[in-house]
């Protein structure tokens, strides 16, 4: 069994740390799944919980992932703790959630190029442009150049029909 959650750290990937390499258990603790299909493990509100996590864990979480979901996607925040670079390392995608602007495409640049240094397994890097209008500073295909990566997809910002999901 168990434990319940930490506070501030509700069914996210740092409730495995207590767990260790028993993931296959736990991930129903903090695995929240869709009825579309799709099973979330989210990053937790405070990335320096990333630290509780047990170096190897990535691989053993990928792992199990796959065993358990059609369609598994995990938050990894900022991916700065080796157990998250493992995790997205081993990943069958890896997608960087951006906004079109200068400052969030140096971010997502710094990201795609350490993902190179990961090593051959990592997965090809690919962009999801969040909030995007045509008002936006960066175009998609500027994103694209100043990244690295293509993108993948975009999510626009649509104020008026996003106001029933407030909340």
């Amino acid at each position: 069994p168990v434990a319940p959650a930490p506070a501030g750290a509700s069914g996210s990937v740092a409730d495995l740390a207590r767990v260790g390499p028993a993931v296959q258990g736990a991930l129903d603790s903090v695995v929240s799944s869709h009825p579309a299909g799709v099973d979330l493990l989210q990053s937790p509100d405070d990335p320096e919980l990333l630290e509780l996590l047990p170096a190897g864990l990535g691989s053993v979480l990928a792992r199990e992932l796959r065993i358990r979901s059609r369609l598994a996607v995990v938050d990894l925040g900022t991916v700065t703790h080796p157990a998250a670079r493992e995790l997205a390392a081993a990943s069958d995608r890896l997608l960087v959630v951006t906004a079109a602007d200068p400052r969030s495409a140096a971010a997502a640049h710094a990201l795609i190029t350490a993902a190179a240094r990961w090593g051959p397994q990592a997965p090809s890097p690919a962009l999801v442009v969040n909030r995007w209008n045509r008002l936006a500073e960066l175009s998609t295909g500027s994103l694209e150049r100043l990244v690295g990566c293509p993108v993948a997809a975009v999510v626009r910002d649509r104020p008026r029909a996003m106001i029933g999901y407030r909340n």
